[in-house]
């Protein structure tokens, strides 16, 4: 009977280990926000764990540009801060789950899918 305590002891044990690092992920990848900037700087945009827009900041000089270029400028910037939050969470999923983990390297793979680069965007 003591061998089966241990042995149920020791599952329960790794399954808290599991459900607790699963909850620091989620909490840490909630909290992960990515801003990026027009090369001019005068238009900025913040997306939010799931690459949605968060935040947009357009200066005087943004406003000024033809409304179809900072339309442009807008998306481009928007997938740039979406292909540096793949990066941003593959640092996270490796900083909770660890470089080993098969979880981490899945998530960071699917945002990495999911946000790849314009061809434009291969060479900054």
């Amino acid at each position: 009977m003591d061998q089966t305590d241990d042995l149920l002891h020791g599952f329960e044990r790794r399954i808290d280990e599991q459900l607790d690092r699963a909850e620091r992920l989620k909490a840490a990848m909630n909290e992960v926000r990515v801003t990026a900037q027009s090369r001019q700087g005068d238009l900025q945009v913040t997306v939010d764990s799931t690459g949605a827009l968060a935040a947009l900041r357009l200066s005087q000089e943004a406003l000024s540009r033809a409304p179809q270029e900072l339309a442009g400028e807008i998306l481009g910037v928007t997938r740039s801060a979406q292909v540096s939050l793949a990066e941003r969470m593959r640092q996270v999923t490796t900083e909770v789950l660890g470089r080993d983990s098969e979880t981490a390297r899945f998530v960071a793979d699917t945002y990495a899918e999911h946000f790849v680069p314009a061809p434009q965007d291969a060479s900054r």
